[in-house]
């Protein structure tokens, strides 16, 4: 069961002037895991802040970027994975 760390434009006509080539901008990243993605912010379909979850790679109002897998975590660690559910 793979993490993937998502990471979107935030300010995507600023960071294509230049400010991404020098490894900074303004970016929002969300955390992939068992065919959802968990971020923390503000949700404006939501109207709340706190930490929600999206379909991968599909935010509302940020533009994808790329992703990173940061770890391959065994899937007897867990219970059960259903829909994106993870049980301990």
């Amino acid at each position: 069961m793979k993490v993937i760390i998502n990471v979107y434009d935030i300010q995507k006509a600023c960071n294509q002037k230049g400010a991404d080539s020098f490894g900074v901008g303004i970016y929002h990243s969300g955390i992939e895991i068992c065919g959802l993605e968990y971020a923390y912010g503000g949700n404006s379909c939501m109207k709340q802040t706190g930490v929600y979850e999206l379909m991968p790679q599909c935010h509302n109002a940020f533009t994808f970027k790329c992703k990173h897998e940061l770890y391959d975590l065994d899937p007897k660690d867990f219970k059960t994975c259903r829909g994106g559910k993870l049980d301990f």
